[in-house]
């Protein structure tokens, strides 16, 4: 194995080097490394993140949502409003998922429409 001595480092935090032609490198003189699973903390924590906002985004637009015949939050007016403040479909889904799985909404069986559960209305009271 080779041992490179370099003032001129480049390390990729992707799994492989890929995109890197580490031949041309070395051939420069540049040491190329990489840095597998460096990322992968913080790339699962940014997509929770993001689920979590999306549930949250949701709740609120929900509790903006007026509420017909005994408090029932019909999806597509939930979903309408979401779509227009500039969420994705992915979005919606998994921030109803977390939503319903955190125990804030109840999804009824036909899934027509939601209602807030006493922990969902807690978190606007």
């Amino acid at each position: 194995m080779p041992k490179f001595i370099s003032d001129r480092p480049f390390t990729d935090p992707d799994a492989a080097a890929r995109n890197v032609d580490v031949p041309a490198a070395t051939a420069r003189g540049v040491c190329v490394g990489n840095t597998p699973g460096a990322l992968t903390d913080a790339t699962a924590d940014c997509a929770f993140m993001l689920l979590i906002a999306a549930a949250r985004k949701l709740v609120e637009i929900a509790n903006a949502t007026e509420a017909v015949q005994d408090g029932r939050l019909y999806v597509e007016l939930v979903n309408a409003a979401l779509l227009n403040a500039g969420g994705s479909p992915d979005q919606y889904r998994a921030g109803i998922e977390h939503a319903i799985t955190n125990g804030w909404l109840w999804r009824h069986d036909s899934g027509t429409y939601f209602k807030f559960i006493p922990a969902g209305a807690e978190l606007f009271a």
